[in-house]
């Protein structure tokens, strides 16, 4: 294990918040006990440098002027998701049958396509445009566009500290935003 003291601690908290999206101390903090990581996350919100939030069972970091909301960035981090709401923005009006469809893929449409689907309305990123012979049609609304816009922005951050790519690649596991990643 590595010895870190609360300055380098910060410094790396520092790096991680600078792209404005929400962070899991523990992902910042490779082979600190999980207690010293705590320490350090607790000390760092009551310097006021970020707030803090659970979510998931999950202590998380967030920059006090943050991009995207936890529930949001969690959000993006399912390519199921992300795909669904990559949907919704290339397509000007969709109906919901397609929406489900595009959803599922090959697959028949099942209850998680459904459930998707669901998310994308809880969330106000797609709405009801209007409705014609029983058929709903749906359309993206702007928070839609944003979160699509900003989650194309989204990237793990590097770490001068970091050398295995294994540790990077479990950073956010189900993300592959961007084409080529620095680890």
């Amino acid at each position: 294990m590595s010895v870190i003291n609360e300055k380098q601690a910060f410094s790396l908290f520092d790096t991680a918040l600078e792209t404005g999206f929400p962070m899991r101390p523990r992902d910042i903090l490779v082979n600190v006990p999980a207690a010293k990581a705590s320490q350090f996350m607790r000390s760092y919100v009551r310097q006021g440098r970020a707030s803090y939030e659970t979510w998931g069972n999950q202590d998380w970091l967030v920059p006090h002027a943050p991009r995207l909301d936890v529930e949001q960035f969690h959000f993006i981090q399912s390519p199921r998701h992300l795909s669904a709401l990559g949907y919704a923005h290339s397509h000007r009006i969709f109906t919901q049958k397609d929406l489900f469809a595009a959803i599922a893929g090959d697959r028949p449409v099942d209850a998680e396509a459904r459930k998707t689907a669901a998310r994308l309305w809880h969330l106000d990123l797609v709405e009801q445009r209007s409705e014609s012979g029983g058929e709903k049609y749906f359309g993206i609304t702007p928070k839609g566009r944003k979160l699509f816009e900003v989650a194309k922005e989204y990237h793990v951050p590097q770490f001068e500290d970091r050398g295995d790519r294994a540790d990077l690649s479990k950073f956010h596991a189900v993300l592959d935003l961007e084409a080529v990643r620095n680890p």
